[in-house]
């Protein structure tokens, strides 16, 4: 008796197993499927020539700390693959990539073909710290008058397939709070104007400015998402 039991028991715990298996592998198989429908995208260095760089120096790079926060962003939203940053760098690198590259089209159509990517994502930069019509603030009003911190960009997919422009978007961020300068509520904020932190550090996320440029990025990353499906589809998996 204790043996049938035992035996039925044994039987029934394979069983169990071997559903449980089949609803993990399909599972698994589904998710891979989800994946590989993904549009892989590279995110090219933002042009941030209209800009200057008055705000944060000439060692921090605008364009390409806002690139950077827009392919994690991309790439934490989920609608598309994002290239690897390390071999991102290494093939710009290589290639001897310049600003002047950062709007050039047909650069961006070959970069893609070398990465293997759908699309490339090109962007600039056309407000960074303040509306340039706000009326510059007295040095003894500078106590008593905040101001707001302002970023606008704009961003363009290219299709490598096609070498066209299939979305454009648009983003302008604005920090919630006011501060008597753009560097409000950064902590160590002398050591990101030297260049030895990125956009994506505490510092910066913790000043008005980077509130901004955050909310910015955001309102990029949905438009882009949109447009996933602009893309066309490779033939061939990543």
């Amino acid at each position: 008796m204790n043996r049938s039991i035992k035996f039925f028991s044994l039987v029934f715990t394979i069983a169990v197993a071997l559903q449980f298996f089949a609803a993990w592998h399909a599972g698994a198989r589904a998710s891979h499927q989800d994946q590989s429908k993904k549009k892989l995208v590279a995110v090219l260095d933002f042009d941030a020539t209209d800009v200057g760089t008055d705000v944060l120096g000439d060692k921090v790079d605008v364009g390409k700390g806002i690139a950077g926060l827009l392919a994690q962003q991309l790439a934490k939203d989920g609608n598309y693959l994002v290239v690897d940053s390390k071999k991102m760098s290494a093939d710009l690198a290589e290639h001897n990539f310049s600003k002047s590259d950062r709007y050039d089209y047909e650069f961006a159509v070959k970069l893609g073909k070398r990465l293997g990517a759908d699309g490339v994502i090109l962007g600039s930069v056309t407000l960074f710290g303040k509306d340039a019509h706000e009326r510059p603030v007295p040095q003894d009003e500078v106590i008593r008058r905040k101001i707001k911190a302002r970023v606008t960009a704009d961003a363009r997919i290219v299709d490598v397939a096609t070498g066209e422009i299939v979305a454009v978007a648009s983003g302008r961020g604005e920090s919630k709070r006011e501060g008597i300068s753009l560097t409000s509520g950064g902590s160590t904020w002398h050591d990101f104007r030297s260049g030895n932190s990125g956009f994506d550090s505490r510092e910066f996320q913790e000043t008005i400015l980077g509130e901004a440029v955050n909310d910015m990025v955001l309102q990029l990353t949905k438009a882009l998402a949109a447009d996933a499906s602009k893309l066309t589809v490779k033939t061939m998996a990543h």
